[in-house]
């Protein structure tokens, strides 16, 4: 309903409503996130990634307190979301996603190859 389609849109045409809108057009869950977080005004000295989120909290309590907390997730890879994306991207897909968010693959490291 954000993006003034129908509910029960397809993966497809949801990207295509996506790509279409401009950065300040589209809903923060996803805008490009380059300008989401104001990158290009507030520098960063570091990113978290989810991906590997452990580690990185980890990482950052080791940094600040003396004591080292478990930290571990208990949800960690139970939704196989990257066994099933490859089930919703085409080829044409993945272009579309690339070239709308090729400055966040780029900025924060991320492979610009999608499953296809």
């Amino acid at each position: 309903k954000a993006i003034g389609g129908s509910t029960d849109m397809d993966f497809d045409t949801f990207v295509d409503y996506v790509t279409a809108q401009t950065t300040e057009e589209m809903d923060p869950h996803w805008r490009v996130q380059y300008y989401n977080i104001f990158c290009d005004v507030i520098q960063y000295d570091h990113f978290a990634r989810f991906e590997s989120l452990e580690d990185e909290l980890r990482t950052i309590m080791a940094r600040y307190s003396s004591s080292q907390p478990e930290i571990r997730s208990v949800h960690k890879d139970q939704s196989n979301a990257g066994d099933k994306i490859a089930a919703y991207y085409t080829a044409e897909i993945a272009k579309k996603v690339r070239d709308k968010y090729a400055i966040d693959f780029e900025f924060f490291g991320y492979p610009a190859i999608l499953p296809n």
